[in-house]
């Protein structure tokens, strides 16, 4: 009971719970492994070092990093994932085992063991993770279960903070690697024990032949050369990136202060360096009698220790302060101001933390200022990875792994070399303002430079809207044009629609973005829209216009524009011949101003066709005015069951014809008649009658539908799970089944909408693992048109014209 509730409240199917659990576990290892090494690597290099030696040990790390990224490059595509991520597990324990045996040698053997370890191999180790926790997953079954799985590394650095904090006095830092390689190494039992869980799922494209190592990242940063958008993020994330480590500097520097009780001191003394040195050397004949111990160790054992314990701390605060940010406050921001401004708020708070950093340095305003960057960076991460849609399929990866493994630590170069030249002309109190000041001048500039990505994220969109790119490439570009902070002339969108030769599905994605920005001012060109030869779009454009649900206090202003918008919809419903369409423009004209549709309604009401006379015997119950009942009343002895339906409706809200209305509805519910039956049970439905409910549940065997979306109507439990089974049984009519979930109350279809996409979930996930042994341009047609039948219904439009490609080449 409990596992169905997490289920429910994670959006997580129980068949997808193993995998979910083996990856967050794995994830989890790496990341609390990381933090607990990084962490006393920190503490460890700033005690033994010296603060002034920082910059050069995060230098060294980024072009670890850098040579990582281009000797990883080519081997990735070409090893299984498995045996590599294996092999780096092995090696990197064997040079952090290595290290441990070098810290009475030589601190620079063992700090430079350590960062080989961390930079050039479990740097790549995250990347192959990454791309083995994609293994496990379909792309739909990933929308779901990545965001859980990445909260994992969150989480991870919470324990690893706790770790730390707790046992820095207990235990000598240095043993804390032993730790780190434990937790990194449990990986490998748990990969191989639940290997068999993982789906090798059919690739939908030919993969391509690309460059390795260094010529790959060169033509990588070539093509982003040619995107002004490209360039600029380029920028952005370098002057990020030098932020994020000259405030690691000052951070740390605060906390080695506060421990040192020696307030701005930032250079280490001679005498201090030698007397490390010193302690390092080891007289082997004497230590076997003698264990030599000095004041100066002991005082740098304590002082360590105690480093390593407030490090460990402060990073449990930073930690749940991340996870606040990425569970509850991240998608939210990003959804109401839009990608550009979200990525705007980290300088903007930067900028002022780093402020009062300047007016008053130690160590409450620097961890003020790293949580706080911590939090903001969060949201930065998530609205730049989210700007990756403005780029076409193809480059994404590329983006990423330039972005990760070179622009970055770019940008921790630039950042540290900085501070070291500032030291040559800097010291105490000087220096930290100087370095503080860098800081506000860097946030300052990104502010400027993100601002300026806004035009340049809305041109790149535009671009990729053209004729020429993929049916899923022009789709991201709408959908991001809708996003919020474009300033886009929206005749581009009214353009394409009008346009006779342009896709439909991309007709209708860009109705769907108008019906989301909902401007009245696009409605006279929407209007012209109303003459397309395609039936779908006309009823797309109907059901947008109505959405505009206070024309009358907006556009309507004008009496032209709302004669011409009347005059139009009646023109249309004259020469329409669709029963569905003329029916929607009946009520959108319900909702304009009634004096004027009141009129035209009692017209076609007495109409020779029984669809057009039950719709406006349906818009007339909408207007709440009793005199309505003088002219519906004669329509509850119809002999159209839905006519007498519609009328039941209609009357239902004067209470005084209630009795009245029950009788004539208890006859149609008792009805032998199968429509007049149904009549019923649509009544049930549309008036909301949980006293009926029982009728209803006896009525399921019949196994008729309506049935079904009448008790979903009251938003019935027992109705969500088969309808679910009845839409998957009948995913040919995926379209049709659609509109009708509009009058389905939002909270139900919300619900259904879980159930169903972990259910089409899971018979996707059936379908590839039967057939992984065939590619996917060998399947059966009839398997691929069921594959494309089921990402339509959960809207995975690119993967559904994939496979809808290759149907077509049959």
């Amino acid at each position: 009971m409990q596992l169905t509730y997490l289920s429910k409240l994670l959006n997580i199917s129980e068949h997808e719970w193993p995998r979910v659990v083996v990856l967050w576990v794995i994830t989890f290892f790496l990341r609390t492994g990381f933090i607990i090494g990084w962490t006393v690597m920190i503490a460890m290099f700033v005690n033994r070092m010296g603060i002034n030696q920082l910059p050069i040990l995060f230098i060294i790390n980024a072009l670890l990093v850098i040579l990582g990224t281009i000797l990883f490059s080519g081997i990735i595509e070409k090893i299984r994932k498995e045996i590599l991520i294996i092999i780096n597990i092995l090696l990197a324990a064997i040079l952090l085992v290595a290290a441990t045996l070098f810290i009475i040698y030589s601190n620079w053997i063992f700090f430079g063991l350590i960062l080989v370890a961390e930079s050039v191999i479990l740097a790549q180790l995250n990347i192959l993770i990454s791309l083995f926790v994609e293994e496990f997953f379909t792309p739909l079954e990933s929308q779901r279960t990545f965001p859980i799985i990445e909260s994992s590394e969150t989480i991870g650095a919470i324990v690893g903070g706790l770790i730390v904090s707790l046992f820095a006095h207990q235990i000598p830092s240095y043993k804390f690697i032993y730790v780190w390689v434990l937790l990194i190494m449990l990986v490998i039992p748990i990969m191989l024990s639940f290997r068999r869980l993982s789906t090798d799922i059919p690739v939908f494209e030919q993969k391509e032949e690309h460059e390795s190592g260094f010529k790959k990242i060169k033509e990588t940063f070539k093509r982003s050369q040619k995107s002004p958008f490209l360039k600029g993020l380029i920028i952005v994330i370098m002057l990020q990136w030098m932020f994020v480590n000259i405030l690691e500097f000052q951070f740390t520097k605060s906390v080695q202060q506060d421990v040192y009780k020696e307030q701005e001191e930032t250079i280490v003394y001679e005498d201090d360096l030698n007397d490390t040195f010193r302690a390092s050397l080891f007289d082997v004949e004497k230590s076997t009698s003698t264990e030599i111990t000095t004041v100066s160790e002991t005082t740098h054992a304590t002082e360590e220790g105690t480093l390593t314990a407030k490090l460990g701390f402060l990073q449990i605060i930073f930690g749940a302060a991340t996870l606040i940010m990425q569970l509850l406050i991240s998608s939210r921001i990003l959804k109401s101001i839009g990608i550009v401004k979200s990525m705007q708020i980290h300088p903007l708070i930067s900028t002022l933390s780093a402020i009062v950093m300047t007016l008053r340095f130690n160590i409450l305003t620097a961890s003020f200022s790293k949580g706080i960057g911590e939090m903001t960076g969060m949201l930065f991460m998530n609205a730049y990875h989210s700007s990756y849609y403005a780029f076409k399929e193809n480059l994404r990866g590329q983006m990423k792994e330039l972005f990760e493994g070179i622009i970055k630590p770019c940008g921790a170069i630039l950042g540290m070399s900085l501070i070291i030249l500032l030291e040559n002309y800097f010291a105490g109190p000087n220096l930290t303002m100087t370095i503080n000041m860098v800081l506000i001048s860097i946030t300052v500039v990104s502010m400027a430079l993100v601002s300026s990505l806004q035009s340049k994220y809305t041109e790149e969109s535009q671009k990729n809207l053209e004729k020429g790119n993929s049916t899923h490439t022009r789709i991201n570009a709408i959908e991001i044009l809708a996003q919020k902070g474009h300033k886009m002339d929206y005749q581009k969108l009214i353009k394409l629609i009008q346009r006779d030769t342009e896709d439909e599905e991309i007709k209708i994605k860009a109705i769907e973005t108008l019906k989301q920005i909902k401007d009245p001012q696009t409605v006279p060109d929407i209007i012209t829209c109303l003459y397309s030869q395609s039936p779908n779009i006309r009823l797309a454009i109907v059901d947008l216009i109505g959405e505009f649900k206070d024309l009358d206090k907006q556009f309507f202003k004008s009496a032209f524009a709302k004669y011409r918008i009347e005059k139009t919809l009646k023109e249309i419903f004259e020469k329409e011949i669709n029963e569905e369409i003329r029916s929607e423009i009946i009520k959108v004209l319900a909702y304009f101003d009634p004096k004027d549709i009141v009129p035209f309604l009692l017209e076609k009401i007495n109409s020779n066709e029984e669809k057009i006379i039950a719709d406006c015997v349906y818009i007339c119950g909408l207007f709440h005015d009793p005199n309505s009942i003088y002219y519906l009343e004669k329509f509850l002895d119809h002999k159209n069951p839905r006519i007498r339906a519609n009328a039941i409706i209609s009357l239902w809200q004067f209470k005084k014809l209630r009795q009245k209305l029950n009788h004539y509805l208890d006859q149609l519910l008792d009805s032998a008649d199968e429509e007049n039956l149904m009549a019923g049970v649509y009544i049930i439905g549309e008036l909301a009658l949980k006293e009926k409910r029982e009728k209803l549940l006896d009525l399921l065997k019949n196994g008729n539908p309506e049935v079904l979306f009448a008790l979903a109507k009251l938003s019935d439990k027992s109705a969500l799970i088969r309808l679910v089974d009845y839409i998957v049984e009948h995913k040919e009519d995926w379209e049709q089944i659609k509109k009708r979930l509009v009058s389905l109350p939002d909270k139900f279809v919300s619900e259904l909408k879980q159930y169903l996409h972990q259910e089409i979930s899971h018979k996707i996930h059936k379908i590839l693992k039967a057939h992984s042994h065939l590619k996917l341009e060998e399947l059966d047609k009839k398997v691929l048109k069921e594959l494309e039948h089921l990402y339509e219904i959960i809207d995975e439009s690119s993967i559904k014209n994939k496979i809808k490609n290759l149907t077509k080449n049959d």
